[in-house]
């Protein structure tokens, strides 16, 4: 199999890899991003140019995830994330009310990412948590509302009625997903397990000819490590309704 993957045709050695399993994400993601940075090394880059992704120095800002956890710790979670200019809150749990009081009573006024982490299992119960939601009034959208496994009319039902924009996680495995995501979700996260790693992920951003990419706020979580202060590269992308990516930066 060595021989079979190259620095130098790295989307062929994807395909190569393909060959050999339908499945196995975590594994091609591993040797994807191996196949990359040697790629880039090569080239003398580093990836993000490599991959002409236009990264800005202080443009793409990562989030601070606060993990579900009694109120009283989550008060803690918040004052140690306080540079942090905006908060990932997982909720889908019952006392999920009770966390979002906590976080405002610390932070009454920022911006928030909401992960429900597949956590409401039905549209019903679903929209009336988003509506609750957006009536804090700073909060960005809604992560992964439901199970990856709801059937697609309940998430195009939902998508419909929601106030605030809804985001792919666990529903969303590659690129060949794309066109039925845009009936379900506003935006999709991209993660390095996702498309099969990085070099799938541009595949992805370069899939429609015609499509502007966002370059929003990185998703990326820094799991409750403060000290962590790097900036990432990473990207949004949000589907219009003519089925195009749009960008708030144009």
């Amino acid at each position: 199999m060595p021989d079979r993957l190259s620095f130098a045709d790295v989307p062929g050695s994807m395909d190569y890899l393909n060959t050999l399993s339908p499945g196995d994400l975590a594994a091609k993601c591993a040797l994807n991003l191996a196949l990359v940075d040697g790629a880039a090394r090569q080239a003398r880059q580093p990836v993000y140019d490599f991959f002409g992704l236009g990264f800005r120095e202080q443009h793409h800002v990562t989030s601070f995830s606060i993990g579900i956890d009694r109120p009283e710790i989550i008060r803690k979670k918040v004052l140690a994330a306080r540079d942090y200019p905006v908060l990932k809150l997982k909720v889908g749990v019952p006392d999920e009310k009770a966390i979002l009081t906590a976080l405002r009573e610390v932070a009454p006024t920022k911006p928030i990412r909401v992960d429900a982490n597949e956590g409401w299992q039905t549209k019903e119960q679903a929209l009336e948590r988003i509506e609750w939601l957006a009536r804090d009034g700073h909060i960005q959208f809604i992560e992964q509302p439901m199970p990856q496994t709801t059937h697609p009319r309940d998430l195009v039902w939902l998508k419909e009625r929601s106030p605030l924009p809804l985001l792919a996680d666990e529903s969303y495995h590659s690129a060949t997903g794309h066109g039925a995501l845009r009936r379900m979700f506003s935006r999709r996260e991209r993660k390095a397990g996702q498309d099969r790693g990085r070099e799938r992920r541009v595949r992805s951003l370069e899939s429609r000819p015609r499509q502007r990419v966002e370059n929003n706020d990185r998703l990326h979580d820094r799991d409750e490590c403060p000290d962590q202060r790097r900036r990432a590269s990473g990207r949004v992308v949000r589907f219009s309704r003519r089925g195009r990516k749009s960008s708030d930066d144009e």
